[in-house]
């Protein structure tokens, strides 16, 4: 697989195009707040993910960070401090969405938890579409599970990106 579906899926060093329109609709949320919560709930989002992900790629000999020695430790108490931090500051996730999440997760781990790396010289070796297809479901449902309880729910308030306007009436004097 190579050319443009390597750029659609691969837009980024490292990154998958999920994953940047993803941290996008956080970034989003947290200026139409104007609040830093929506960041960290992005923080916990990628870590959470990131955690089990790169524990299941270590363990089906898809890590590469399984060559290093406590890898699976290290990763493991990472992700108990942010999961530790998140709660105490009230980020919990959607569980439904979360538990659709999980089933597709599941789902991939069946069939053998086919992990398509990143491409090396613009090429995927070997690309698994099956997986992909579970890989980039399982990660959505789980962005959409710490999304949903930042999402506006009252009809009179849009989710939409609103500015504060500026005044350019002369101040009146007494």
């Amino acid at each position: 697989m190579t050319g443009t579906w390597v750029s659609v899926l691969f837009p980024g060093p490292g990154v998958r195009l999920s994953t940047d329109v993803a941290a996008c609709v956080f970034l989003y949320a947290a200026l139409r707040e104007r609040h830093w919560k929506p960041l960290l709930v992005c923080f916990v989002w990628l870590a959470s993910w990131e955690v089990p992900y790169q524990l299941g790629a270590i363990e089906s000999g898809h890590g590469s960070a399984g060559s290093l020695p406590g890898a699976r430790y290290a990763i493991l108490a990472l992700g108990l401090v942010v999961l530790a931090a998140a709660r105490s500051r009230g980020i919990r996730p959607a569980p439904r969405l979360l538990l659709a999440a999980l089933l597709i997760w599941l789902a991939w781990v069946a069939i053998g938890y086919p992990v398509n790396l990143h491409p090396v010289d613009g090429q995927l070796t070997a690309f698994d579409p099956l997986g992909e297809a579970l890989n980039e479901g399982a990660k959505t449902l789980w962005a959409l599970a710490f999304l949903w309880p930042l999402w506006p729910l009252e009809a009179s308030r849009p989710f939409i990106l609103r500015l504060p306007r500026r005044s350019r009436e002369e101040p009146t004097r007494a």
